[in-house]
């Protein structure tokens, strides 16, 4: 398995993609390969994150209706096997989504992170506190929270910008260990 997985572009944006299903969907791009059928068990899935079996079947069946994830087979095995869906993705570095998922933060942090990841792949690292709320989905005040988390967890670096006269502007926003950050 190579150092990198494969985050379907459009979830990242999709308004109607819960940040629990946005989460399951990070575990599931970390843990298999996107050209290869795979079973979905939830055992599996909680020894990369805590997820519970009420989200582990609403995630499971909103990639399905969204069509992020497909039914491939569901004969000849215990649990259903899937496919993803071939489409433009976001080249992650597997580690630093594996710390994501392991860091024990929110499922909203998980979207804002996407968001910031994508944005800075873009060369749009300066992004308005709402801009970044309307994309993400996460509201404002939850927003500011998930920011400093994935700040003081490393996964984010914050630098906080101002004009000449002082006044404050669009923060600018990176992520540690990647190309676009360096």
């Amino acid at each position: 398995m190579t150092n990198i997985c494969y985050y379907p572009r459009r979830a990242v944006r999709d308004a109607a993609l819960s940040p629990s299903a946005r989460r399951f969907l990070l575990a599931l791009c970390t843990r298999y390969d996107p050209q290869d059928a795979f079973t979905i068990s939830l055992p599996d899935i909680k020894q990369q994150t805590p997820i519970s079996p009420v989200t582990f079947r609403l995630a499971n069946a909103a990639l399905l209706d969204a069509d992020y994830l497909i039914l491939a087979s569901h004969m000849d095995c215990k649990y259903p096997c899937y496919r993803f869906q071939q489409e433009q993705t976001l080249e992650l570095n597997r580690n630093v989504c594996i710390r994501l998922l392991a860091s024990g933060l929110p499922n909203a942090a998980t979207a804002v992170f996407l968001y910031l990841y994508d944005c800075q792949g873009a060369g749009q690292p300066e992004l308005s506190i709402a801009e970044i709320s309307k994309h993400s989905g996460v509201s404002r005040s939850n927003l500011c929270i998930m920011l400093k988390d994935l700040s003081e967890v490393g996964l984010l670096q914050i630098e906080r910008r101002q004009d000449s006269s002082g006044q404050h502007f669009s923060n600018r926003y990176s992520i540690p260990g990647t190309a676009a950050a360096n």
